[in-house]
């Protein structure tokens, strides 16, 4: 049985890129290809990171259009990531409304969210919590 291995590249040089780099080492089957990062300095490290490790014979790229079109390519890192953590942000954000506005209700239904016109007329401080401003 042959498989090949997969070629993957890392958008970004920094902290994330190079965790996930040395994770790699405990990974079957994959091999890092290519580092693309605004900073060709740090592309260049982290890409030096992974050939020290042994996870790959990756290369810095200049741009990602580059390591985009490089056949040894097969799968990018990071970019996918920010997808999930866009949906998860909205999905998120809809849960909390959904969420805060039954419970509003409930509350609602349950004792009320303001208080009469009467007891706003005398003053929250008598008719909520007993107290007497001096």
């Amino acid at each position: 049985m042959t498989t090949e291995r997969l070629g993957i590249g890392f958008v970004g040089s920094g902290f994330n890129a190079r965790f996930h780099i040395q994770s790699l080492t405990s990974v079957r089957e994959i091999d890092v290809r290519g580092v693309w990062s605004p900073n060709e300095r740090n592309a260049a490290s982290t890409a030096a990171l992974a050939r020290e490790l042994d996870v790959g014979e990756a290369r810095p790229y200049k741009t990602i259009r580059d390591m985009v079109a490089d056949p040894a390519i097969n799968a990018l890192g990071k970019g996918a990531s920010v997808g999930t953590q866009i949906y998860g942000i909205v999905f998120t954000i809809l849960w909390t409304a959904i969420a805060t506005f039954v419970i509003l209700f409930i509350v609602k239904a349950l004792v009320g969210l303001r208080p009469s016109t009467q007891e706003e007329v005398e003053g929250l401080d008598v008719t909520q919590h007993g107290e007497v401003v001096p």
